[in-house]
């Protein structure tokens, strides 16, 4: 998406050392809202972590 890919451009997902996609093709914008998601979710716990220690 930041290199202006279309929203619905299908990807695959392959980790380091392993020799077959994760996944079957998957649209842009799906892959992308998960890793969105999970770094929001990291930004709440670093956030959540700050204001115990307070």
């Amino acid at each position: 998406m930041l290199h202006g890919l279309a929203d619905f451009t299908p990807i695959s997902l392959r980790f380091a050392g392993m020799v077959y996609d994760r996944h079957g093709p998957l649209k842009l914008k799906a892959a992308a809202a998960h890793g969105i998601k999970r770094l929001e979710d990291r930004t709440r716990l670093r956030d959540l972590k700050g204001a115990k220690a307070a």
